[in-house]
């Protein structure tokens, strides 16, 4: 690693990844920036992913593969992280896709800005094939970490398409056993970043795949949206954030009420257990909310719709197609 050129880690977890993966990798092994640690972390499958991550591995001298037994997807990240040499990082899933410029264009901003953060636009597709982009004309906005953290509209909860320098994960991890993991970490990520840059520039694909958890349905690992308030709201307080701990309660208030609307859209035969659950969160944190000025006209329209006319808010989303 030389100054001119750092080394930027690539981590690109993988779980049952065989249709997708060569995609994936070929659109990393295009990149315009050459000087990267290609991290496979093969995450247990039971699939023919493990061969194929051997096999790019004895092509292209930049890839590392690490064999796990299956943890998911913040395991496979932070076992990734644990092992990482470059002094920046970047997170690719294994079904999604860059273009060929994402890595360098994101070291260009980092260096001109002098930030430790850069984040790009994704591109939603549900094909399997790197197609032309239109680009807007180049704006960066650049802000501090703390700033990005108070920002509800620039800055994405995704952790992809971004680039972080390495140190911001030096004792930071993501929390495992759960999903919404990148919300779980946004705060204490931002909290650890001096500077950060948000460009409009389109960079990353991401697939839109009818296996995705956040695609297939209702499950019980919806209610992990509980475990991501509490962490926020553990860290807010601890570090005195008042504002953002408000916030964050009245987020989730109002997203106990989608949940209640999506278990009932979806017919979910054990939401009896789940119900009282929402019930029990609602009555705590109620006479807070009610009072919140971050709590808008239109969101309690929206959330009233939601918890209390399940069928009409249905109907009227089916209207609106």
């Amino acid at each position: 690693m030389t100054e001119a050129t750092p080394l930027v880690s690539v981590i690109i977890p993988i779980y049952n990844g065989e249709p997708y993966l060569e995609l994936c990798l070929e659109s990393v092994f295009a990149q315009t920036y050459e000087n990267l640690e290609i991290l496979l972390v093969d995450d247990g499958s039971t699939d023919g992913s493990p061969a194929m991550c051997d096999a790019f591995a004895a092509r292209d001298g930049r890839v590392r593969v690490i064999h796990k037994p299956n943890g998911g997807l913040s395991s496979a990240r932070n076992a990734g992280l644990d092992v990482m040499r470059g002094e920046y990082v970047t997170f690719v899933d294994c079904d999604d896709f860059l273009l060929p410029h994402m890595v360098e264009f994101f070291l260009h901003i980092a260096r001109s800005y002098g930030c430790d953060v850069v984040t790009g636009r994704s591109v939603d597709t549900p094909k399997r094939e790197i197609a032309a982009v239109e680009q807007p004309p180049l704006e960066v906005m650049t802000m501090t970490g703390m700033e990005a953290l108070y920002d509800r509209e620039h800055y994405a909860v995704t952790v992809m398409h971004k680039l972080y320098e390495s140190r911001i994960f030096a004792d930071l991890r993501f929390t495992e056993g759960m999903i919404y993991e990148d919300a779980a970490i946004r705060a204490p990520l931002l909290w650890r970043a001096q500077r950060v840059a948000v460009t409009n520039q389109k960079v990353y694909f991401y697939y839109l795949s009818p296996n995705s958890i956040m695609r297939s349905g209702y499950s019980a690992k919806r209610l992990d949206v509980i475990k991501v308030y509490e962490l926020r709201r553990s860290f807010f307080r601890e570090h005195g954030l008042t504002e953002l701990d408000e916030r964050n309660s009245v987020d989730f208030y109002f997203r106990l009420a989608k949940l209640w609307y999506e278990m009932t859209k979806a017919g979910w035969p054990e939401r009896g257990k789940h119900l009282p659950v929402i019930r029990a969160w609602e009555a705590e944190l109620r006479g807070e909310v009610r009072r919140s000025p971050f709590f808008p006209p239109r969101m309690r329209l929206q959330r009233i719709a939601y918890r209390y006319f399940p069928g009409l808010t249905r109907l009227f989303f089916k209207l609106r197609k």
